[in-house]
């Protein structure tokens, strides 16, 4: 146990907050919620993911160009990332980084020697053999999933937290330290109500500060790893699963400063005097998510670091709910008092639709609001010339994403458009119309996931409108007022592009034949419409 001690110490060395002059940190951040044929889908592996890459740019002084984050990849993906850390490293190398930490992360399913990327695995050698290529002097793994302790079992992993007794030396450490979220044997859970995997939730609580046991500032990678142990152990023993015992392995030589995270980094803090007990859930308002717990014991202060914005701070009883809405600024402080918390009923719950907003992701499903702007006009020059001009439409549109099947969607929206135009209404006559516009349609979009790239929602569908154009020209009285409506089927496929897990943008072309009945004729006119739409994720 005193070893593994020695060897905590010594991987932490160069890790955030204790990185010396000519070192340099990367990370390589992975979450899966799919797990291919035969898994069944997660719920927060990804968000867990995001999460942690957030508490190393943060806390961590991992830079946002050392960092990579992967959301479902392929094993392609993964091996390609892996490739890169090589070259990142030796540019580091070479521009004078004297030593090189390497933190690993990948929460999903796994197999019993492989993590299960889609329809592909990448074994544990491979995964350890990658990273070891890339010639890192530390590199420390966090493996959250299923058989998770099977990463270690070359050597055998503990099953119980480090102990350690000296962090006065300062030697370079060199070699691999794994942390794993359970035992070869053991299943690891998600939580609905912590919104994410026990492990990863407890390590970033602890990370944020919670697990600062000492109240110095500093958070260490045994502190952290004692906290990780026992949360995970004590909130899992209840569960139909069984306790989920956290476990980990080392090969390091040398010791050294033994500081993981400091909690004097940017951002803001939320204070949990000493007077303080229970056990508080902290929810970020703005990014609707949770975002650490905190355990607060009398006689032990806690300071928890998180980014400035809106927070909702939660103590659960039995019977009811107690709140306390804070707003932070950068860099600002506030405290977390019991006595001003207000009782809320659990029905009135706001977390409750945060978890299911992820749930609902993670599963497929997904409502959009999207703003729309495009351009239509009609294939025929006498329809672009007299009946409907070229013009610009607004709106927007409602899409239902996975409501029957993953890929499947549902969209309806509503279009508005006008312009001024020259009307030739006979061969030598032609007058001045205000032309107003609106446009009704629903459509079936098959919208298949692209393996690694979730920034990518490439789309085709069929879809029906309704088109109502008002005539009137000008000067007013000239000539009466002229309507036409014409239904309209069509085909449509585009591309999404999501800058964010919420939001992104939307590119789309269509082709469309309209019905119309003019001077007591039925006509099938032809007109394409190109869009570009700003959708949000209810």
């Amino acid at each position: 146990m005193i070893h593994f001690a020695a060897a905590l110490l010594a991987a932490t060395l160069l890790l955030p907050g204790t990185a010396a002059a000519g070192a340099d940190r990367f990370a390589v951040v992975i979450g899966a919620n799919q797990g291919g044929p035969g898994y069944a889908p997660l719920y927060y592996a990804e968000a867990d993911a995001r999460r942690v890459a957030d508490v190393l740019g943060q806390l961590g002084s991992v830079s946002a160009e050392h960092t990579t984050l992967l959301l479902t990849p392929t094993v392609a993906q993964v091996q390609g990332a892996l490739d890169r850390l090589a070259g990142d490293v030796a540019h580091a190398r070479s521009q004078g980084s004297e030593h090189v930490t390497v933190l690993f992360f990948y929460s999903g399913h796994a197999e019993p020697d492989a993590l299960k990327l889609g329809r592909g695995a990448l074994s544990f050698d491979d995964l350890k053999a990658g990273l070891e290529r890339a010639g890192a002097d530390v590199r420390l793994l966090f493996i959250d999933s299923c058989y998770a302790g099977a990463a270690t079992r070359a050597k055998g992993a503990a099953r119980a937290p480090g102990f350690l007794r000296d962090a006065s030396a300062e030697v370079h450490a060199r070699g691999e330290v794994v942390i794993t979220s359970s035992a070869a044997d053991e299943a690891s859970q998600e939580s609905d109500e912590v919104g994410g995997s026990y492990f990863t939730h407890y390590l970033l609580s602890g990370l944020r500060g919670d697990a600062d046991a000492n109240a110095d500032g500093e958070v260490t990678l045994d502190e952290a790893y004692r906290y990780v142990f026992h949360r995970t152990v004590a909130h899992t023993a209840g569960t139909r699963a069984g306790a989920q015992h956290p476990g980990f392995d080392y090969d390091l030589s040398g010791s050294g400063d033994m500081v993981l995270t400091r909690l004097d980094s940017k951002g803001a803090a939320l204070r949990f005097d000493a007077s303080q007990a229970g056990r508080f859930l902290v929810f970020d308002e703005d990014r609707r998510e949770f975002v650490a717990e905190v355990q607060a014991t009398p006689g032990r202060p806690t300071r928890l670091l998180v980014d400035a914005g809106s927070y909702r701070v939660q103590l659960r009883d039995p019977e009811a709910l107690f709140e306390q809405r804070l707003v932070l600024s950068d860099g600002g402080e506030a405290s977390v008092d019991r006595q001003a918390m207000a009782r809320v009923p659990y029905s009135e719950d706001a977390t409750k639709g945060a978890i299911t907003r992820v749930r609902r992701q993670a599963s497929g499903k997904e409502v959009t609001l999207a703003a729309r702007i495009g351009v239509q006009g009609f294939f025929d020059p006498a329809i672009r010339d007299s009946l409907v001009p070229p013009m610009v439409l607004g709106g927007l549109e409602l899409d239902l994403r996975g409501l029957v099947a993953p890929a499947l969607s549902f969209r309806a929206e509503v279009l508005l458009g006008g312009r001024r135009f020259a009307a030739q209404v006979q061969p030598s006559v032609s007058f001045e119309a205000d032309y107003v516009q609106l446009v009704g349609g629903v459509g079936a979009y098959l919208s298949p996931a692209v393996p690694g790239a979730r920034w990518l929602r490439p789309f085709a569908g069929v879809r029906l409108s309704v088109m109502w154009v008002q005539r009137r020209f000008l000067p007013t009285g000239i000539m009466e007022d002229q309507f036409y409506v014409g239904g309209a089927p069509g085909l449509a496929g585009g591309v999404g592009l999501a800058w964010s897990a919420r939001s992104g943008l939307r590119l789309e072309g269509r082709a469309h034949g309209s019905f119309w009945v003019t001077d007591d004729k039925q006509q099938v006119q032809g007109y394409a419409e190109a869009l570009a739409s700003v959708w949000f994720t209810l």
